[in-house]
């Protein structure tokens, strides 16, 4: 068998090239989309966990993230691991309380607010200058910020103040309670704060960790307010279950500021928006779907080119070696052994073919692959039958 194969070669060199390239190229191409959709999958994966997608408190219209004063409860919806805590991470919070009087040890100082951040990122000016516009004192860094220890920021203008590395602010605040429309109880609260670095910021704000605001508020008896809150979708893959968790609170943003009935709690309408910054997510993963669709397409053509040009290819045998069918069927040799030997050669170029392409991406995917012979064969076994199946003799005289 395998000497006729080699002999039938010699004979036609030419086609059995053809052949050859034509599957090899077909097969390559087929391994070569398989990888690009490979790629596409992990490049889906590792965007999806690599690309941040922020999610922040608006008013309705969504243009307005700051002094939004909104309540304490819209923090504890941040933080909750039953509420919107489980879906998010990097909680940047920012919460602002008018100061009685504040003291750079025995200075007085012309600070007017106490500004309490969960990271410097709650604040963006001190990025907006591009270099960070914080100096900070010896021995401290942005991580005093993010925890709960008596530090603060103060302005530059106070960075010689006095001549100790790391002076002291005195911060007092009040709140009082009203009856009548007149203040009843007045409670006070004083506390010590190490400098930890000075802000060049064009503000009278004095920088302090969340933790130090919640311990004025407590102190004082004093429902507190949020500035403004955001944070960053902890699992990008769970954004439509956070969007689900966080419909009971927050509406989408609107940009005519519509008010939407909330029948949930005691206010009549949604007053705040949640605003999630996907589009840069969106937009690449959708080029990445659509990269892998139209691969996918392409694999399918490739199964259609490849039975439709098997198909061709035993027509064009049986036309092009009439005199072989000729003499085989003289000396008496049925239809099926013709058969066997015409779709003999030519599976034998394509297996042949479907090596050689595949190499490169050592045989990958073995699957689509075998496919690909198989849907050769059914198609090269179509032609064979339709033609064989005839008087062979009467269609030659018919096309001489």
């Amino acid at each position: 068998m395998f000497s006729y194969l080699i002999a039938q070669t010699k004979r036609r060199p030419i086609p059995t090239l053809a052949i050859l390239l034509f599957v090899g190229v077909l097969s390559l191409s087929l391994c070569g989309l398989h990888f690009a959709n490979q790629q596409a999958h992990e490049n889906y994966e590792e965007l999806y966990g690599t690309v941040p997608v922020s999610v922040t408190v608006t008013d309705l219209t969504g243009q307005r993230s700051t002094d939004l004063d909104a309540y304490q409860w819209v923090y504890n919806l941040f933080i909750s691991d039953y509420e919107l805590g489980g879906y998010l991470k990097d909680i940047r919070v920012k919460v602002t309380e008018n100061i009685d009087s504040a003291r750079l040890e025995e200075e007085a100082m012309d600070c007017s607010r106490l500004l309490g951040i969960t990271s410097l990122e709650s604040e963006p000016g001190f990025f907006q200058a591009g270099d960070m516009a914080i100096r900070w004192c010896e021995g401290y860094d942005a991580s005093v910020i993010e925890g709960d220890g008596l530090v603060c920021i103060i302005p530059e203008r106070f960075a010689n103040a006095s001549g100790q590395i790391s002076p002291k602010v005195t911060v007092k605040l009040s709140h009082s309670y009203y009856t009548d429309g007149r203040p009843s109880q007045t409670f006070e609260y004083q506390c010590n704060l190490t400098v930890a670095g000075y802000h060049s910021l064009d503000s009278d704000v004095i920088y302090c960790p969340l933790g130090v605001m919640k311990t004025a508020y407590s102190r004082l008896g004093k429902l507190w307010t949020v500035d403004s809150i955001s944070a960053t979708v902890a699992d990008n893959h769970k954004i439509d279950e956070m969007w689900e968790a966080a419909a009971d609170w927050f509406v989408k943003p609107n940009p005519t500021g519509a008010k939407t009935p909330w029948d949930y709690s005691w206010y009549s309408y949604y007053p705040y928006a949640l605003k999630v910054d996907d589009g840069q997510l969106t937009a690449a993963a959708t080029a990445l779907e659509r990269s892998v669709r139209i691969n996918d397409i392409c694999t399918v053509g490739i199964f259609v080119l490849a039975a439709g040009a098997s198909f061709l290819v035993g027509f064009l045998m049986i036309r092009s070696r009439k005199k072989e069918i000729i003499l085989m069927r003289t000396m008496g040799t049925p239809a099926y052994g013709i058969f066997g030997s015409f779709a003999l050669e030519q599976l034998a170029c394509v297996v042949l073919g479907v090596v050689l392409g595949g190499a490169a991406f050592l045989w990958r995917p073995l699957g689509q692959l075998l496919l690909f012979v198989v849907i050769y064969a059914l198609g090269l076994t179509l032609a064979l039958l339709v033609f064989l199946r005839k008087n062979l003799m009467a269609t030659i005289k018919e096309d001489e």
